[in-house]
């Protein structure tokens, strides 16, 4: 398919146009799916949730700054515990997924002993794909020690799309 865009605005380039109006939109978070897996590897059950979902979830709050961020931030979502226990069953650990298909595995101790959350606002906002957004998985970083550990910082993913539990 050949898609050729015109201006719309004399002496202004359509594809220019356009990027200046995703700066004025707001921002649209995506669903993020969710799937409970069993032992034997029968999916057990699947939500497609969207913001207004996640938002309805007991929320938390971690202020924390992170290797990638200017100073302190605060993330605010659904705490990832609050998540795992939605379907019933004791998860011991979850994949997230991104947008780009990079995965981290998180064991359910991360989710016990840090109350991780899945961010979907910064400081308020929700972020954009390009801020790291629709929903990023924040640990608090300030409390976790120095040096970070990397397997702290390889699961820290942004972006994600789905989140798959997997039952004991």
């Amino acid at each position: 398919m050949n898609v050729r865009f015109r201006s719309l605005h004399k002496g202004l380039p359509a594809a220019l146009l356009l990027a200046a109006l995703s700066l004025v939109v707001p921002a649209q978070a995506a669903d993020v799916n969710v799937s409970w897996v069993a032992a034997d590897g029968t999916v057990v059950a699947t939500r497609s949730m969207d913001l207004e979902a996640l938002d309805g979830l007991e929320q938390g709050e971690i202020v924390t700054s992170t290797p990638w961020t200017s100073g302190r931030s605060t993330f605010s979502g659904p705490p990832l515990a609050v998540l795992a226990n939605l379907e019933g069953g004791t998860p011991n650990r979850a994949v997230l997924r991104a947008l780009n298909d990079f995965t981290a595995e998180v064991p359910s101790e991360d989710w016990t002993d840090h109350g991780i959350v899945l961010a979907t606002r910064i400081d308020g906002k929700v972020p954009r794909v390009y801020e790291k957004g629709p929903y990023w998985l924040i640990y608090p970083v300030d409390s976790l020690g120095q040096p970070l550990e990397q397997k702290f910082v390889s699961r820290m993913i942004w972006q994600v799309d789905a989140v798959t539990f997997y039952l004991e």
